[in-house]
C-alpha cells in the first residue's frame, strides 16, 4: 500500500507523455512526428528520473525497453532517435514485448502473442497424449478444457489479425480429433 502512494505523483511533472502504471511497472509514451516531440519525451522521460531521485526510488534500467509503433508521418524522426535511461546508457529498441503476459509487437498486431499462445497449447497437447494411453472423449475433454483451452483462451479478445494466425489458433487439436 505504501508504494501505491509513493507512486501516486510520478507524473505530477510530466508534460507531454502519458504514464500508465500497473503493480511496479510503468509506461511511458507519447506521439513522436518530429525531433521537437522526441525531446519532449526524452524531458519527460527526465522528470520520471528526477522524481525518483526526491522518492528515493531505483529503476532497473536493465528492463526498459522501447517499442515504436511507425506510420510513415513519424518514421524519419524515430529512426534518428535515441532515448536515454536514469543511468545515461541508451534505451533499446525492442520489436516485441511481453506486458502482463501479451506480446504487443512494433506493427500493432498480435501476431507474435497468437503464435505463442498456440505453441503453448500444442505442447500442452503433446504432453496429453505421451502420458495418458485412453483417447476416450470425456477424460480426453477434461484435460483438453482443464490444460489445453486456458492457453489458447488468454487474451482470446486480441483480434486475429492475419489469415494465418487464424488458421493455426483453430488447429490446435488433441490426438487427431479435433476439439473447437
Amino acid at each position: 500500500l505504501l508504494f501505491l502512494v509513493l507512486m501516486g505523483d510520478i507524473d505530477t511533472n510530466v508534460r507531454n507523455a502519458f504514464l500508465s502504471s500497473f503493480a511496479d511497472d510503468t509506461r511511458a509514451g507519447n506521439k513522436v512526428l518530429n525531433q521537437a516531440d522526441v525531446n519532449c519525451l526524452q524531458e519527460d522521460l527526465n522528470q520520471i528520473y528526477d522524481w525518483s531521485d526526491v522518492n528515493n526510488m531505483e529503476f532497473h534500467c536493465d528492463k526498459f525497453d522501447l517499442l515504436r509503433y511507425r506510420s510513415s508521418n513519424s518514421r524519419e524522426a524515430q529512426s534518428q532517435s535515441h532515448y536515454t535511461s536514469y543511468d545515461g546508457s541508451i534505451i533499446e529498441e525492442k520489436y516485441h514485448v511481453k506486458d502482463l503476459g501479451i506480446t504487443m509487437s512494433s506493427n500493432a498486431t498480435f501476431t507474435e502473442h497468437i503464435a505463442e499462445r498456440c505453441e503453448m497449447a500444442k505442447a500442452k497437447t503433446a504432453w496429453i497424449l505421451r502420458t495418458f494411453q485412453t483417447r476416450e472423449s470425456t477424460p480426453m475433454l477434461l484435460l483438453w478444457k482443464s490444460l489445453v483451452l486456458c492457453h489458447i483462451e488468454y487474451c482470446s479478445h486480441c483480434p486475429l489479425t492475419t489469415s494465418d494466425a487464424a488458421d493455426e489458433h483453430s488447429n490446435v487439436n488433441l490426438g487427431g480429433c479435433r476439439v473447437p
